[in-house]
């Protein structure tokens, strides 16, 4: 099983996959995201434990909007969410259910797929924008079949 959350500056998603393919989403939950750090891990954590009914983790992706430390796994600056700042996000769920968890910003993972599998896929560079509570980019270049991705915030200046 594979699970998918995304945190926006307003709610929190959660889908679970039994495969790898997005088409195969079987559990789709939404709640509202608190300013408190510590209230909605909890929240995450036990919505994550409801949907995987003792099913084995094979990976957790979230998304959030905001600047990241991929390897920390920690949100570095949040417009949305500021005292999410350095807090262990991606670190503590990983611990919770033993298994590894990409934490990445909401523009960056999406474009990736686009530039991977999607609209992009023949494109050497292109911008990706991304409307929600704010605004989010980012702008991908291939080069040499590797993937060179700045990260933008345009709604976050």
């Amino acid at each position: 099983m594979y699970i998918g959350i995304d945190i926006g500056g307003t709610n929190i998603r959660i889908a679970s996959s039994k495969g790898k393919k997005a088409d195969k989403i079987s559990v789709i939950k939404t709640f509202r995201v608190t300013k408190d750090f510590e209230t909605s891990i909890g929240n995450i954590i036990s919505t994550i434990k409801k949907i995987a009914k003792g099913f084995k983790i094979d990976g957790i992706g979230l998304v959030i909007a905001g600047v990241i430390d991929t390897k920390q796994k920690i949100i570095v600056k949040s417009s949305n969410l500021p005292l999410w700042e350095n807090r262990p996000l991606g670190k503590t769920i990983e611990s919770v259910f033993n298994t590894i968890v990409i934490l990445e910003n909401d523009a960056v993972a999406p474009a990736v797929c686009e530039a991977l599998y999607g609209h992009a896929v023949k494109l050497d560079k292109f911008i990706y924008i991304i409307w929600g509570t704010g605004i989010g980019g980012s702008y991908l270049e291939k080069d040499n079949k590797r993937l060179l991705i700045h990260c933008m915030e345009p709604g976050h200046q």
